[in-house]
């Protein structure tokens, strides 16, 4: 298995609630994190607040 910095993980719902902090948590780790929302010009919002 890789190591975490190693990975690419893609979080859904990552726009706002448990997406958004599991993305976050997930960053925090070292693993490369796609963001994926419904709304396409919030997901830079939520980048930028990793």
């Amino acid at each position: 298995m890789k190591t975490t910095s190693e990975q690419i993980i893609l979080v859904t719902g990552a726009i706002e609630g448990i997406g958004k902090q599991t993305a976050a948590d997930i960053a925090r780790l070292g693993a490369t994190v796609l963001l994926h929302g419904r709304t396409q010009n919030a997901v830079p919002l939520s980048e930028r607040n990793l």
